[in-house]
This record gives C-alpha cells, structure tokens and sequence, in this order.
C-alpha cells in the first residue's frame, strides 16, 4: 500500500517538464500517508457532475493547475494488500490481506501507534470488501458463510463479534456505510441496495441490465457514485440515493472502476487502464478537469482518500 500526497501551485500556471522538480518528487519519504500542502476544504452539497469526454491532459502542462505527487510507501509485506480504508478519522487504516489458499483473507488493522498490523479474528473466508461505521467502532464486509454463499455480515471491532445479515441464496457483496446514517449500499448480483441497519428494511436503487458494483457515498450522504457496464463498458456513475435517474461521468474505451469521492465533494478518484495500464486519476466534477496521479508499469488501484483530503491510498504492485 502506498500513499499518494498531492501538492499544487498557484491556479492558472503552466509549466514545462521540470528534471529537477520530478527528482524531488521520487525521493523516498518516511511512511505516513497525510504529508501535504492541498488545502482542506469544508465538505459542500454534492455539485452537478461534470462528465468528462476528453483525453488525458500532459501531466507537466496541465491548464488550471499544476499538480505534483509524492508516493510514501505505508506497508511492506509479501503478501498482497488491497482494500485500503482510513477510519473515519484518519487514526487507523484497514485493508485486506492475501493470505495462503483459495479466498483466505485476513483484515489487518494498522494504527499510528503500532508498528505491526493487527489482524482481526473473523473465521471467514472471502474477498472482505468492507467499510467502516461512521464512529469507526464497527465493519460491515462481504465473505463467505458455512454454507459458502457470499453475503454481508457486521463487526464489531472491540467485542470481536460476527453477525451475518443476510441468510438467503443470494450474492451481496461490496458494501459501503452512510458516512451520516446506520445504512449501508451494496450489490446483490447485478443491482445496488439500501440496507437500513436498524429496521433490516431494505431497497433496490437501480434496475438495468448491465451489471452495478463497488458503491461509495458522497460526504453529505445524498449521492452515489458506481462502477456500470450498462453502455457496455465499465464506466463511473453518479446518482441521488433518493433514487433519480444515473449520471455519467467517465466516458472511454477503456475500464474505470473504483471510484471515491473526496471529503470535501468536489473531486472523485478512480482508476482506470485508459492509457493501457491501470492508474489512478482524479476527476473534478466541478469543470470536468481530468487528473492522472499515478503512471507507473505497476498495477495502481483501489484509491482511497485520508478523511483531510490531502492524500490518496492506493494499491500497487510497483
């Protein structure tokens, strides 16, 4: 796992290639994830995405402004990692990893204190997609059951106790947590669902033949944003939890998946293999200004951002 640290400079500057600035950019930092200058911004309504149609712009002379990114290396085992989630407060990262044999995984915990991850007890096997509880005290995560149907299930952290959610026959996966409310959104096959965690009531939010997965809400709780093949390639969507119809935002020949919205709303992160290998952009849904964070031979994935909006998480195999 990697920290990807965004810095700016002043709006409206274009710049040429800089040898000496990219240098700096790829010295070795210590391993934290929230070294940065972009400023942190209150979270506002949702804004009306802009989606994007055109290529990526040169990541030297970018019109509007001028990034440039740091990666910090936050993990090192030999085992793959993948999933990363700060808590809600930025103090623990969670992510997902691969252990020995077919869908053993393990949840491992990682906090400013500790030096070693911890790994959680959940005597499941699966992929363990999950999400943290607003308070951070709790885990909903997708697994298998004895029966080994995949469905959700709740952790709590400090008690240690596994509830299964759901008992039928069939396939949810992929959940996420209302950042303001004990509800949580997932896929159950090819359609995304509300699940209130009071009432166990639930809803279908969309009904398409494409397939609708990996769900994450805006910071205000009003919006989703999906990964849908319904045009016939993984693209990223948006759309009110109230129900209204979807909206496009990447538009390309290639996949983009994993999208994730920023903490103060105005920005989404997702990867994508639009220049033929999976890296990680950010999109500004405010004018369309389309971003590439990462651009290494690696596989860069799985984007996250840490609760002050000043860095990304992503996996890599780099």
């Amino acid at each position: 796992l990697t920290a990807t640290a965004c810095q700016t400079r002043a709006p409206y500057q274009t710049v040429e290639s800089d040898e000496e600035e990219m240098e700096q950019s790829t010295e070795t930092q210590s391993p934290t994830a929230t070294t940065t200058d972009l400023p942190t911004q209150e979270p506002t309504e949702s804004p009306t995405p802009v989606p994007t149609e055109t290529p990526v712009p040169e990541s030297t002379a970018i019109e509007a402004m001028v990034y440039t990114f740091t990666m910090n290396r936050i993990t090192g085992d030999t085992k793959p990692e993948y999933h990363p989630k700060w808590s809600p407060d930025g103090s623990t990262l969670a992510y997902t990893r691969k252990d020995e044999g077919f869908n053993t995984n393990s949840i491992m915990l990682l906090t400013e204190d500790n030096q070693e991850a911890i790994r959680l007890n959940l005597d499941l096997t699966g992929d363990f997609a999950f999400d943290w509880s607003p308070d951070g005290t709790q885990l909903v995560l997708d697994g298998y059951d004895p029966d080994e149907r995949l469905t959700l299930f709740h952790y709590d952290i400090e008690s240690a106790a596994l509830t299964q959610l759901f008992h039928g026959d069939a396939r949810e996966g992929h959940p996420a947590w209302s950042p303001n409310s004990n509800t949580i959104v997932f896929s159950r096959y090819s359609d995304l669902y509300l699940l209130d965690l009071d009432t166990m009531e639930e809803s279908r939010l969309t009904r398409n033949e494409g397939e609708n997965w990996h769900p994450n809400w805006s910071p205000d709780g009003k919006m989703l944003l999906f990964t849908s093949n319904r045009t016939g390639n993984d693209e990223v969507w948006t759309m009110p939890v109230e129900g209204d119809e979807p909206i496009q935002i990447t538009d390309s020949d290639s996949r983009d998946d994993r999208a994730v919205w920023s903490p103060n709303g105005n920005y989404i992160a997702f990867a994508s293999n639009r220049s033929g290998n999976w890296d990680v952009y950010i999109h500004n849904l405010n004018d369309g200004e389309l971003i590439q964070v990462t651009e290494d031979p690696g596989f860069d994935s799985h984007p996250f951002w840490h609760p002050d909006g000043r860095s990304l998480l992503i996996t890599s195999d780099r």
